[in-house]
């Protein structure tokens, strides 16, 4: 295949609106506008690449806007929730995961350590070119020194600022502002292979209450829209109760959100079987 080939392979997306009462049913009415509108596209690059062989994998996708009115309203976990997939549900892994810089895993990153703020280590090269150093062990040990007085001449450091308490600080002095966002995304994210899906996260107070906005570039609809929209309302819970401000909604913008080609049957059968928006996955297979 030639590269103008591949780059008609992808068909244009459907841009939906979708308004619903709380986390649930959002996950439930994703996966069932993917099932019934979504679009061929074609993944080349990105973590679901395992296999050299794999050059192209095949995803239905649509465009989105997600509009939850309550978001708070419990439980926060879908019932269909498969509880064999990959994505594990515990409503202490969204709180951490969103809101602690040391986060709940070991990963590439975390969107704690980047909401939080966390230090960054370089070795400076001999032409003063800086070196991210990624190597858990490597830190570690850069770690000791620094606290044995032995920093080694070449590391340097970069602390960066805890973007949450800024925006609990800023919305207490200036409620009304346009300019409280969270940015996930960094500029040396270039020399990553794997990018966060969130990209930002913005506060905006209307009608007396405490709105969150978020884009993720991409988006794993049966996987990590419901754990991602989970540990974003807490999130919003948190930053009511900390500027006294009432909740409002959370809505979300996707350029992407996707089904894999291996959850299909799944997901039709799912879709399929009845139009019940706290359906159980597991149960469904079963049948």
């Amino acid at each position: 295949m030639d590269f103008l080939e591949m780059l008609g392979m992808n068909e244009r997306p459907e841009i939906l609106i979708i308004d619903v009462s709380d986390v649930p049913e959002a996950y439930h009415k994703v996966n069932e506008c993917i099932y019934q509108y979504g679009r061929n596209f074609f993944i080349e690059y990105g973590e679901k690449m395992r296999k050299k062989d794999e050059y192209i994998q095949p995803t239905k996708f649509i465009m989105v806007c997600i509009r939850i009115k309550n978001p708070t309203n419990r439980p926060l976990q879908h019932n269909g929730l498969d509880p064999n997939s990959p994505s594990r549900f515990e409503y202490e892994y969204p709180y951490l995961d969103l809101m602690s810089a040391k986060g709940t895993r070991k990963d590439i990153y975390t969107y704690g350590d980047r909401i939080r703020g966390r230090k960054i280590y370089y070795w400076m090269e001999a032409n003063g070119k800086l070196h991210k150093i990624n190597n858990e062990d490597e830190i570690e040990r850069i770690n000791k020194l620094q606290e044995e007085g032995n920093i080694p001449s070449d590391a340097v450091f970069l602390e960066e600022p805890d973007q949450f308490q800024w925006a609990v600080d800023l919305l207490k002095e200036h409620p009304l502002t346009r300019q409280c966002i969270i940015t996930i995304g960094r500029p040396d994210d270039v020399e990553e292979k794997h990018i966060p899906c969130l990209r930002m996260i913005q506060f905006m107070v209307y009608e007396g209450k405490l709105n969150m906005i978020v884009f993720f570039r991409s988006w794993d609809a049966y996987g990590g829209v419901n754990l991602n929209l989970a540990g974003l309302t807490v999130m919003l819970e948190e930053v009511s109760r900390q500027t006294n401000i009432p909740v409002g909604e959370l809505i979300a913008f996707t350029s992407n959100v996707h089904h894999y080609k291996e959850q299909d049957k799944i997901i039709e059968n799912w879709i399929k079987s009845r139009f019940d928006k706290r359906l159980r996955i597991d149960e469904i297979k079963k049948e």
